[in-house]
């Protein structure tokens, strides 16, 4: 039978180690099944270029927005109005397929993919340009309004 400081160190450790094998710490995505509207947050990335390598990091290390809104009926990316770098993509290919949302494109050289699970709200993407990759996961919420500019 274990002391009371055993039993209190016992319980440190395994609260220490929940936190670090990934107890959410992330804010939780919604669903976003029949919304025409998401906006989503960029959690993490990982760049990888050809011959050099990998690195995970803030997305805001590739310029990557905190936040960004997609258009299922305009079929368009968008930058939100408090980001310093106001971006606009549109998307040629959106399909909605057993509860997943596809988008595929092409922009400035980039051509990129992003797969939204509907009822999670969790988003990953992947853009590529010749020698290197980007992917990039995220977490969504729907949109009910237009967000005024």
């Amino acid at each position: 039978m274990m002391d009371t400081n055993a039993r209190t160190t016992s319980a440190i450790r395994t609260v220490l180690c929940l936190g670090l094998l990934g107890v959410p710490t992330l804010p939780l995505a919604d669903d976003v099944t029949g919304a025409s509207r998401i906006l989503c947050a960029a959690q993490h990335a990982t760049r990888c270029t050809g011959g050099l390598g990998c690195e995970t990091g803030d997305p805001t290390d590739w310029n990557i927005p905190d936040f960004i809104e997609i258009d299922l009926v305009e079929k368009q990316l968008r930058s939100t109005a408090s980001s310093a770098d106001k971006r606009l993509t549109s998307f040629s290919t959106l399909d909605q397929v057993a509860g997943t949302t596809y988008v595929q494109g092409i922009d400035k050289g980039r051509a990129f993919s992003i797969v939204i699970d509907q009822r999670t709200g969790e988003l990953t993407a992947a853009t590529a340009r010749a020698g290197t990759a980007v992917s990039i996961f995220a977490r969504c919420t729907p949109l009910s309004s237009p967000v005024s500019r």
